[in-house]
């Protein structure tokens, strides 16, 4: 699977579960939602996820099929001669075929669909683990987004209270009204 195309088809539904996940509930109480429960919430719900889990069970079923000895064929037919004007040429038949396997094949194939089997398992457990490294990832960015939006929440009140104290060491004559103006500018470029 193309990393690229895995990215746009799980990240943009990941952003909205995690921020979903991170963000206040609509009824008021603030719940935090801790790594693990965003990954085994994904990992649950995912359909992607889901759908390979279903198609295991067809995988499974391919191999317990491959192990099964083939079963007999009854074949029966009948032909009448009313259609040719005879009604003395009635036939009737009746035939039972049933396959041996030789040289190994039920082993061989019973192998082969284990190893597919096998190969689906892996490819299951890859696309859990390419998840799971989605979600961490959306996770981090999250908490980093955060904390940078907490950060500058921060460095904008305290620009804020330096324009304050500028503007009242202005108006007892300490500062010039040019360490003013640098607040002014600082507490702006903090706004912004």
């Amino acid at each position: 699977m193309n990393r690229n195309h895995f990215s746009k088809r799980v990240v943009l539904p990941l952003v909205g579960i995690a921020s979903l996940l991170l963000t206040t509930p609509l009824w008021g109480a603030e719940k935090a939602i801790d790594l693990t429960d965003a990954i085994s919430a994904t990992l649950k719900n995912y359909g992607e996820l889901k759908a390979l889990r279903g198609e295991r069970g067809l995988s499974e079923a391919a191999a317990v099929k491959a192990g099964l000895y083939p079963n007999p064929v009854l074949e029966l037919g009948g032909a009448s001669g009313a259609l040719t004007g005879s009604s003395s040429e009635n036939n009737i038949t009746l035939g039972i075929s049933q396959e041996f396997l030789t040289g190994g094949k039920r082993e061989k194939r019973s192998r082969v669909a284990e190893k597919e089997l096998t190969g689906f398992d892996n490819r299951l457990a890859d696309t859990e683990r390419l998840l799971r490294l989605e979600v961490k990832t959306v996770y981090y960015d999250l908490l980093l987004a955060h904390g940078r939006f907490g950060l500058a929440r921060k460095a904008e009140e305290l620009n804020t209270g330096l324009l304050r104290i500028a503007g009242e060491r202005l108006a007892v004559g300490e500062v010039a009204e040019l360490d003013v103006n640098l607040a002014r500018v600082e507490a702006a470029r903090a706004e912004a």
